[in-house]
């Protein structure tokens, strides 16, 4: 038997006003457009596909080491953007500020961990984000564009603290994705750097 998995920072118990406000005024006037719900929003560090039983032991005996080398972080929502850019966007995301550096770094560091365990890697630069929308196929509507979102505004957030990443489970269903925690690894590092 095989799982549907990824790691990923949640961000819903720290940013959920802010997404759950924002996500509101965009489904007000954009259709086309299938929606993350607000409390499943996260920024993906590393995605698995079909995992199984053992790689998931191998997973969280690795994360738990990797997560207890760190200090939580302090991260903001920023702005919006698009993926592949604002003129035939596919992904509507929200931005980071604050550790990033640091954030980059860890994600790194998850990367080289789960290489050497014999994971596949993505050869792709992490950009930190959290993905809000996908754009659906515009069949029989104007398709989508950046400027559809000129007038919805995102006021970024305050610094707020995540301190812990997440093993997650995907469930398909005829409704879409339904994310169960398999397990969670708290930033550490702070604690066992304390005097």
């Amino acid at each position: 038997m095989t799982y549907r998995t990824f790691l990923a920072l949640p961000l819903a118990e720290a940013f959920q006003h802010e997404i759950s406000n924002f996500l509101y005024r965009l489904r007000k006037k954009n259709g086309g457009i299938k929606w993350v719900l607000p409390e499943q929003v996260h920024i993906t560090l590393h995605f698995f596909g079909p995992t199984t039983g053992d790689q998931i032991l191998e997973i969280k005996k690795r994360m738990q080491s990797v997560a207890s080398t760190y200090h939580p972080l302090r991260l903001a929502l920023s702005e919006m953007g698009f993926f592949p850019d604002a003129s035939r966007p596919r992904v509507i995301w929200i931005g980071m500020t604050g550790d990033t550096a640091r954030l980059i770094e860890i994600q790194s560091s998850i990367e080289k961990d789960l290489a050497a365990a014999g994971f596949e890697i993505e050869d792709r630069r992490f950009r930190p984000h959290a993905t809000l929308g996908r754009v659906r196929p515009h069949q029989g509507r104007p398709p989508i564009r950046g400027e559809n979102f000129k007038d919805v505004f995102f006021v970024p957030t305050s610094l707020k603290t995540i301190d812990r990443i997440v093993l997650f489970q995907s469930i398909l269903s005829s409704s879409g994705s339904r994310y169960e925690v398999l397990e969670t690894f708290p930033f550490s590092g702070l604690a066992s750097s304390s005097s």
